[in-house]
């Protein structure tokens, strides 16, 4: 007998589509931190159509079979080689830029930072996103979205929670983060499931070829931000007992990492919403629910006498999510009545500094509801949205990151 708190799920890149990336300890397998994991092997069969006198079926004949399956996660400074493949990115985390601790001052009328002097700004980029720090005034720190560059770098003009004045005062910084965008760049990896209870030969499942074709984020109040992926992929095989170890003279899977799990109490930095018109500000939102979902609509390619798919087609980048809050004025229902562009990012961080910006710098929203559903309930604001190609940025998906703050 097997027990799910004794199963160990790893997985590597693979180097070619469907063949197996091997334990060897020079490559190293990583350790996915999962909630729980529904991956198998689908088989589609055909019925004998023929004809008996006894009534009885001739054979039933296997036709294809593919991989598939979700692994569910709660949401925490990892999983960025996934988050990658995910956006089927075109390349990998990228663009950081920190500033150090500098003299820097607040322009509430510009929405502007200021260093003293110099041009620590300058290698920063339009469109990304920039955690500032240091300043008195809370709605100074945070994450903003740089509108542009000032004075050859002195100064950053930005997007996001309302700068506020402030004088110029020592130990301040402004670090962009790393990003990753949508893109066209496919990713497969081997997975495998290990039943650490069984030591039997052929006890362990492997999975080849696997490629993510849905990903989710989720954030309710008095939770943990959850999420998901959804995986595509050649087949199913048992495998060895133990063929990933954490042997120290040998390791072939690496110990999973330790950070923090992201509650929606204490890091759920900011929700920011707006752009309408051509103001190209942000509003700071409150809301009770967020969710998102990507869909890389892949579909699996097959040929005459190969069982399984030969390799992976990739479809259209659908991004969607909706999001609640308390119903306080009318700008986003109309907005949809409208049927006026948006934008919508959310930041999430640990306590170490560790965070993640969503940034969706193009939606569209797609319903919106304010009923009420009966007495003693307060008046929620329901809002769906799909994201499509920003006109300017011409992307439709971008996740910034930090570690440890920088």
């Amino acid at each position: 007998m097997s027990d799910s708190n004794r199963i160990q799920v790893a997985y590597k890149k693979e180097t070619t589509y469907g063949q197996n990336a091997g334990n060897s300890s020079d490559a190293e397998y990583a350790s996915l931190r999962i909630t729980g994991e529904s991956l198998h092997q689908e088989t589609s069969t055909i019925t004998s159509a023929e004809i008996r006198s006894d009534r009885q079926i001739s054979d039933v004949v296997r036709s294809n079979l593919n991989a598939a399956g979700d692994t569910n996660f709660e949401l925490s400074y990892n999983f960025t080689d996934l988050l990658e493949s995910a956006l089927m990115s075109d390349s990998t985390w990228a663009g950081d830029e920190a500033s150090g601790s500098l003299d820097i001052l607040a322009d509430g009328t510009n929405q502007r930072f200021t260093a003293s002097t110099g041009t620590p700004f300058s290698a920063m980029d339009v469109g990304a996103w920039v955690k500032v720090a240091g300043f008195s005034g809370a709605n100074n720190n945070g994450y903003f979205k740089v509108k542009a560059i000032v004075s050859s770098g002195l100064s950053i003009d930005v997007e996001g929670d309302a700068v506020t004045d402030e004088d110029t005062s020592t130990g301040r910084s402004i670090n962009q983060g790393s990003q990753i965008l949508n893109g066209v760049l496919q990713s497969s990896y081997t997975i495998q499931r290990n039943y650490l209870d069984n030591t039997g030969t052929g006890y362990n499942a492997t999975y080849g070829g696997m490629m993510i074709d849905n990903m989710t984020i989720s954030a309710t109040t008095e939770a943990v931000v959850t999420g998901s992926f959804s995986w595509l992929g050649k087949k199913e095989e048992s495998s060895s007992a133990n063929t990933l170890t954490h042997d120290e003279t040998a390791t072939t899977i690496a110990d999973p990492n330790t950070e923090d799990v992201m509650n929606t109490v204490d890091d759920v930095a900011g929700v920011l919403e707006g752009r309408l018109g051509t103001s190209g500000a942000y509003d700071a939102q409150t809301i009770t629910a967020f969710s998102m979902s990507l869909s890389n609509n892949l579909r699996p390619r097959l040929e005459i006498g190969t069982l399984g798919a030969v390799s992976i087609g990739t479809g259209t980048c659908n991004v969607s999510g909706t999001f609640q809050r308390y119903y306080s004025d009318a700008s986003m229902v109309d907005k949809y009545l409208n049927f006026n562009d948006s934008s919508l990012a959310i930041a999430f961080n640990d306590a170490d500094g560790n965070a993640f910006v969503l940034d969706f710098p193009k939606i569209i929203y797609t319903s919106a509801q304010r009923v009420a559903g009966g007495q003693n309930q307060d008046i929620i604001c329901d809002m769906a949205w799909e994201a499509v190609a920003d006109d300017t940025e011409d992307i439709t998906i971008r996740i910034t990151k930090w570690t440890d703050g920088v």
